[in-house]
């Protein structure tokens, strides 16, 4: 397991515009997909290398849930977000609660 994640701000920030674009009816696989392709760096921070690595995360989670695996499994592969955040991810998933799990985490982080 990587010993470096996202910070938190950089969570808060993935968190916070996951969680708007779940409450606007994008799916999980299409935000990934905007998240990849950098369509939504207004959400983003002006940090280059966090732009980078959050397309270069979307890019994987991408595939992964392509390949039919599950959100939280998909990001567990990327070794990006603590194990907090993965375990958060999975209750969410199970409950169907993922945008309202993503809308604290934001706080949370932030």
């Amino acid at each position: 397991m990587a010993e470096t994640y996202f910070s938190e701000k950089q969570l808060s920030t993935f968190c916070g515009s996951l969680a708007m674009m779940l409450h606007s009816g994008v799916s999980i696989q299409e935000a990934m997909r905007l998240f990849a392709k950098e369509e939504i760096g207004v959400y983003a921070e002006k940090n280059e290398k966090f732009s980078s690595e959050l397309r270069r995360v979307a890019a994987s989670m991408d595939q992964a849930l392509a390949c039919g695996e599950n959100f939280a499994e998909a990001a567990k592969e990327t070794s990006m977000f603590p194990e907090y955040t993965l375990e958060v991810f999975r209750a969410a998933e199970l409950s169907g609660r993922l945008d309202d799990a993503m809308e604290h985490l934001a706080g949370y982080y932030d």
